[in-house]
This record gives structure tokens, sequence and C-alpha cells, in this order.
């Protein structure tokens, strides 16, 4: 199907692309090609103005908006779809070319129209109002890349004539002027007298016809190549300036100005003439500064010294401080959202917080397949970012713009945009921040706990301060903050991108795996025979470079090392066909995979204990005495801040003293293994549950005591400090399960695949959370069959208390099935030593 693309309409040959922008060859280019520019300008402004001439009519009357909210929404559009041409101008100069964004632009554009279109005659007017306003910004998006590119890709099909290029201008503002007249008479008289579904229909009838008119005349088009960011020169002419500021010419040469020749760099054709203003700029032109792409390139694919270490992790651990604020700080009273401004019951808000943490804690398995096999972390990281602030701001324009009744649809679109860019940036920043050491034991295993120290800082910060503003303040500026705070994550990585590490992807690292699998179906009835039939292959020879370092053969899986056995076929065969014959190293890596299916299972339940403290524990506390003093009242969803704050007390202890002691008489680097200190985690988790049993079990008593039963809004004489031992014990369990997990998906993964290993334990949370959704659906169903529903919306007639119970049962059961998968587990050996 693919060879449609070869048509000579629709043209994407690189090479002769490249040969008609460098030779511009006499047959294209000039008049031919300009008038058809100007056609599809002229469609293009009869469009826009079309559909925008008459805009504040139809906001004031259809939409039912003031004078002045309309007038400020079309001013507002109009700026936006006028300033994103400065991003559609640079994606045209740097990437692209302006032919292809142009082609882009123009099919967001015509999108943008047709979904106008059916967001007027369709779409029904209670829903109107979100999706006119969408399909309205998505036409400003096509604008942005067509506006700045078309007038540019016009002038350019002449040569370096003056003569003709300001003819070329006068022609191209007498074809803007006329598309837009006409639109003005015909389209708004349109719109006024027969409807708006035909008066926005025709504008998006024009822009449809100025993108065939555009394609017709693509044969005659001269096309520039984008050389990379033109702002790189300019940017380098300032940093050069300033590095030389104190640069003097003397009598001997020194200083002597380059006019771009020589030194290795061909000349580049017709050069500016040097004027004499803003002189602080010719120091610049001593050769002394020399930007060598060579050495640049040498420095990143070598990782020289000066990169990795803790001087890029500091920048990677402040990165997460920052996000994690800004998750917590949105995330951490979303159930107080729900309730109190969607009006929710507690059990479907609870389940749709859950929901919600548990795709954003799925999707990173994704975003972690991405990164190892496409992009790389670091440019995951970067676009993730960007969704995510995306994300939040919309999530801020939901709670402060749009009106209540439509507020659920925009809210939960933003939440889960929140979600996409957490997918991508999870897995990648953690995994990204312990590639900046060598494998160095001890170094990793500090930095994994300091990692974890600076999660819960930034969380607990976040609960302290932004749950408080939510509470007391407003919800635009709870949210608000946390949005500043992921632009801030993004600046932060940014500045400190010259010091990282960089992995290179190299294909799916699935691909590795499969192969084991197959292959060893293929062999499945092979077996070694006395002339060395199946001999055992370890990844070299027959023209394959050994790869450094190896894992050592262990005794697990059996069934899969026959794919390591070299059969007739394979000893007859010039090169490899890995899809029949692996390595002793590819095999252990698929066996690594195996080994980690039984501790995600034993580690479910735990997290679904863990998904509690960020509801049912805030609506217990909500029904509390709350006051600190006479005037200051704690946030119920504030309390989750002594969980972080545990950590951050006890993640230095144990680094710094109690794992040095155990590893004096372990003698293990981090004192402990990591299965045994997730164990730890696992018990004091159903500790937690015990004890929110009792204290639940406590504040009922004290309910029915003062007769609160039936007073669901009343507060329960007994200070919601009761809850502190329950949080507290959870950061316990924290600081041994959250970490240990994350550096053994870590550690035991395959180097290529670490990503994805982050990722799988992030899913470990994720189904957990997903899980305790199911868990109070079945909870709900058979204690209402049994005629006393559990969880009912009256915290004071609910058995929250037997719920807890019911949680911590589960997870001591849980408990026994980890034990027993942990004495079976077989700790990877890379080149003879264990890892554990």
């Amino acid at each position: 199907m693919t060879n449609s693309l070869r048509s000579p309409l629709l043209n994407f040959n690189d090479e002769e692309h490249k040969k008609a922008s460098s030779q511009q060859e006499f047959s294209q280019g000039g008049w031919r090609s300009a008038i058809f520019i100007i056609g599809v300008e002229v469609a293009e402004r009869f469009a826009y103005y079309g559909m925008s001439g008459n805009l504040i009519t139809y906001l004031t009357n259809v939409l039912h908006q003031s004078t002045a909210t309309a007038a400020k929404n079309v001013n507002t559009w109009s700026g936006v779809s006028s300033l994103l041409p400065l991003l559609g101008a640079f994606i045209a100069d740097t990437y692209l070319g302006r032919f292809k964004t142009i082609l882009f632009a123009s099919l967001i554009y015509d999108v943008g129209l047709v979904m106008l279109v059916i967001s007027v005659s369709v779409i029904p007017l209670r829903f109107r109002y979100v999706t006119f306003f969408f399909s309205l910004y998505l036409v400003a998006v096509g604008e942005g890349g067509h506006r700045p590119c078309v007038q540019t890709f016009g002038a350019d099909q002449f040569d370096e004539d003056k003569k003709a290029k300001s003819s070329f201008f006068n022609w191209w503002y007498f074809g803007i002027c006329g598309g837009a007249a006409a639109a003005m008479f015909i389209v708004i008289y349109i719109q006024d007298n027969v409807g708006w579904a035909v008066g926005f229909g025709i504008p998006a009838v024009a822009m449809v016809l100025a993108l065939v008119l555009f394609l017709l005349g693509q044969r005659l088009y001269r096309r520039q190549v984008p050389s990379g960011s033109p702002l790189t020169r300019v940017a380098q002419v300032f940093v050069a300036a300033c590095r030389k500021r104190r640069l003097t010419v003397s009598q001997d040469g020194h200083g002597e100005c380059w006019d771009g020749e020589g030194m290795g760099v061909q000349p580049s054709g017709r050069t500016l003439t040097h004027t004499n203003q803003f002189n602080m700029t010719n120091s610049l032109r001593s050769p002394l500064l020399n930007f060598n792409d060579e050495e640049h390139k040498k420095a990143s694919s070598q990782q020289e010294f000066s990169q990795g270490g803790w001087r890029s992790a500091i920048f990677i651990i402040g990165v997460e401080v920052a996000e994690r604020f800004a998750y917590y700080g949105m995330s951490g009273n979303l159930i107080t959202y729900l309730t109190n401004v969607l009006h929710q019951s507690t059990a479907t808000a609870a389940k749709n917080v859950n929901t919600w943490s548990g795709v954003s804690t799925l999707l990173p398995l994704l975003g972690a397949f991405i990164a190892d096999t496409y992009l790389g972390r670091f440019k995951t990281i970067l676009f993730a970012s960007l969704i995510y602030d995306v994300g939040l701001v919309m999530l801020v324009i939901s709670v402060s713009v749009i009106p209540l009744r439509f507020r659920y649809v925009t809210f939960f679109f933003s939440l889960y945009m929140v979600a996409v860019g957490e997918g991508g940036h999870r897995p990648c920043v953690q995994t990204f921040g312990a590639d900046q050491f060598d494998e160095d034991k001890k170094a990793k295993s500090s930095f994994f706990n300091w990692w974890y120290f600076g999660i819960c800082g930034g969380a607990a910060a976040a609960m302290f301060i932004v749950i408080y503003i939510q509470d007391n303040v407003g919800w635009a500026v709870g949210f608000g903050i946390p949005a500043v705070a992921m632009v801030l994550a993004l600046v932060l990585f940014l500045l400190g991108q010259r010091l990282y590490r960089r992995q290179i992807p190299s294909g799916s690292p699935l691909t590795r795996v499969a192969q084991v699998f197959v292959a060893a179906c293929r062999k499945r009835r092979l077996t070694v025979s006395q002339d060395g039939h199946g001999e055992c292959w370890d990844g070299e020879g027959m023209g394959v470079q050994p790869s450094g370092r190896t894992l050592t053969h262990t005794n697990q899986f059996k069934f899969l090392d026959k794919s390591t056995f070299s059969d007739d076929l394979d000893a007859s065969s010039t090169t490899i066909n890995n899809w029949r014959l692996c390595s002793i190293s590819q095999v252990e890596e698929a066996k690594a995979l195996l080994r980690l299916i039984p501790i995600w299972l034993s580690c479910l339940m735990y997290a679904i204990l863990f998904a509690q403290s960020g509801t049912f524990f805030t609506k217990q506390g909500s029904t509390m005495v709350t006051k600190i003093g006479s005037h200051f009242s704690i946030p119920p969803a504030s309390l989750q801040v002594f969980i972080g704050i545990v950590v951050v007390i006890i993640v230095p202890i144990y680094d710094r003293i109690l794992v040095p002691i155990t590893r004096n008489i372990t003698g293990l680097p981090s004192g402990i293994t990591m299965l045994q200190r997730i164990g730890m985690g696992i018990f004091f988790s159903t500790v937690t549950m015990i004890v929110a049993a009792l204290v639940e079990a406590r504040r009922l008593s004290i309910a029915k005591e003062y007769g609160l039963l039936d007073q669901p809004k009343a507060t329960v004489p007994m200070s919601v400090w009761w809850l502190l031992p329950q949080y507290v014990i959870a950061g316990v369990s924290d600081v041994f399960a959250i970490v240990r997990l994350q550096e053994l998906f870590y550690d035991q993964i395959p180097k290529e695949m670490r990503s994805i290993g982050a990722a799988a334990y992030l899913s470990v949370l994720g189904v957990g959370s997903l899980l305790s959704s199911a868990v109070i659906s079945i909870v709900q169903l058979i204690s209402t069959r049994c005629g006393d529903e559990w969880l009912v919306d009256n915290l004071n007639r609910a058995h929250l208390n037997y719920y807890y119970w019911l949680l911590a049962g589960l997870n001591t059961l849980a408990l026994c099935v980890y034990v027993v998968v942990a004495r079976c587990f077989v700790y990877k050996k890379i080149d003879g030593i264990i890892s554990t």
C-alpha cells in the first residue's frame, strides 16, 4: 500500500528534494510557482476571516456569553493564533522545511474547521462549549504552521531580484485583502441569514481547496532544506563574544579576524559585509573559540569522565523532587475535589482516583518501551515533560474557567493527559539517573536511597503546602502551583544536559527475549550428543563480536537453554540466525525477566494497601477534629505529608548508619538483600492496616457514644492526630519496600530494558490501584447482599474497620506467598559476580 506514496502528486523523495533545493533549476521557482502560493493564501485568508470575522456574534448569541467575556475570548484566541507562528516557523526552519510544515499545518487546519462545523451542527448545545473551543484552537495550531511559512515560501521562489520580490509582496498583500474582503461580504452574510453550519462549512471547503491548490503546484516549487536550528548561530555569536570580552587585538596577529574560511570550513557562498554596530560581538571572530563538532561527538560517544556521576545525578534528583511536588500537589487531594466540587459519592470518587492512579502507573510500560526502543531516555523525558505541563495547565483552566456543568469532561481529559506525561517521564527519569553511574553497586544503592529521599521530600512539601492552599485559598491556585513546579522541573532538566550520560536506543529489547523463546521452541526436541552435536554457543565467533560483560549461566528454566545449542543447520550457516541460535547471556536475560514475574505478582497485595492512604485515610480524617489551636485547621489529605517526613528522616539514617553496620555483618554492599528489605516493607504495610482498623473502630465508638451515627457531616470529637501512627508506619513500609522494588527491577532487568524495568515496578503500583477499585466493588457487592454495606458515604454508618481488617488478612497471606517466591529467586550473575 506504500507504493501510492511514490505518486508524483505527492513526492517525498529526499534525494530529489535535496537536488531540487541545492540546484534550484530554472524550470522551478519564479512567478509560475508563486501564483499557486498566492492562490493558496487567498483561499486560506477567505477561510480564516470567514471563520473568525463574526466569531463574537456566535459567542454572544449562541453560546450566550456576555459581550465582555466574548470579546476577551476572541482576543485571546486571536493572540494565540498569532503567537503560535513563532513555534511553527522554528519547526520549519529547523526540522521539516517550509513545504512539509505547510502541508501538515494545512491538514490540521482542515481538521479543525471540519470539527467546527460538526460542533455547531451536531453537538448538543450543553456540550458545545468544549468542542467549539477545542476546534477553534486546533485551527489556531494549523494557522501557527501555515501562516509564517506560506509567505516566506512564496518569496523563496525568486532569486535575489529586489524588483521581483518587491512586486511579489505587493501582489501577496493584494491577495490577502481580496480573500478577506470576499469572506467578510459573503460568509458573514450567510452566517447571519442562513445558518452557522453553512457559514462555517464554506471556510472549511475553502481551506480544502487551498490544500489541493498547494499540492497541484508542488513540481514547480523551489524548496529549502532545513540545516538545523538557525537560532544556534545567533546564540553562538553571543556566547563567543561573552567568552572573549577581555580579548584585545595585538600587532602580532593575536585575535586575528576570521572570515569564515579555512580551518576545515568550506566557503558558504555569499557573505554579509561587516558593520560597526554592536561592536561588542566582534571579539567572536578570533579562531581561539572553536566549536569543534568532532570533539562534541567524541565526548558524546565516549562518555568522558566529566559526564555522569553525582554531578549529573543531582540535577536528575532535583527534577524528580519538583515533579513529585507537582504530582502529589495535583493528586494528593483529588478525592476531596471529586466529592466536594464534582459531587461524586465517596466510593465512586475512590474508584476514580484508583483507576486514574492505576492508568498513570501502567502507562510507563508504554513510555519505557518507546524510550528503550526509539527515542532514548533523554528525549522521552523531554517530550513527556511537555505533555505533562500541558495537562497541568489545562487542569488549571478546567477548574477556573470552564463552567461547572462542562467541567467533568475537561477535568478528566486534563487528568489523563497528565497521566500520559507521567507515563513517559516516570520510568525514564529514575533509570536515567542510575545510568549516570558505572556498575558500582555501592554508589547505585546509595543513589536509590537518596532518590527516594528526594521523592518523599517533594511529596511531603506538596502535601503540606499545596493541599492547604487547595482547601483554604482555592483550587485554581492549588492546581496552578504544581503546574509551575513542573515547568521548573523541565528547566532544571535542560540546565544539566551537558553533564548527562545518554544511552543510545538499539532497537526493541523485547526482540532479544522473543528470540530466546522462538529458538527454544524450535529446538525443543534437540538432544546433546557425544560428537558435539548441540554444542552450546557463548555468543562469540561465527562473525559475532564479543559484547563485553556477560551473564553467567543458571540452572532455572532449563527449557530455554536449548536455544543456545547449535544443530546441523546452525553449523552449516556462515551467519547467525538469532531466531534459531541465542547466546548464553541472551538466554539469561530472558530468564531474568521470568524470575521477576512471581515477585511482581506477589507484591500486588502490598500495592493495594499502598493505595489506601490517598483515599479512605483522607476521608477518615475529614470526619475528625482537624483544628490546631484556635485558628489553624490541617487539611486531612495533608496528613500524607508524614509518610514523606518519615522517609526523609529514615533514609539518611538507614543509608549512613544502618547500611554500614549490616554491611560489616553480612558482607553485602547494600547491607541486606533487596528481597529481604521488600519483605520487611510488606510486613510493615500489614501493621499499617491493623493500626488503621483499630483507630477506625475507636472513631466509630465515639461517633456512637455522641449520637452522630446518622449525622455524616458532623465532626466526630476525636483528634485527627489519631491517624498519625498509621501514616508513620506506612512511611516505614515505603522505606523498605518501595526503594528496593525500584532497585530490584532496575538491577535484575537486562541493561537494554532498564526503562521497562522501572515501568514494571511502577506497574505493580498501577495494577494495585486498579485492583483496589475492584476490591471496593466486590466488598460493596457482597456486603450489600448481606444487608449491611461496609463502604457507604456516611462513614459513621460504614464499616471501614472491617475493610481494613480484610486487607490486613489478605496481605498476610500475600506475605507468605512472597517469602516462598523470594526463597526460590536466583539473582543474576555478571561475569560470575552475584548481584544482590
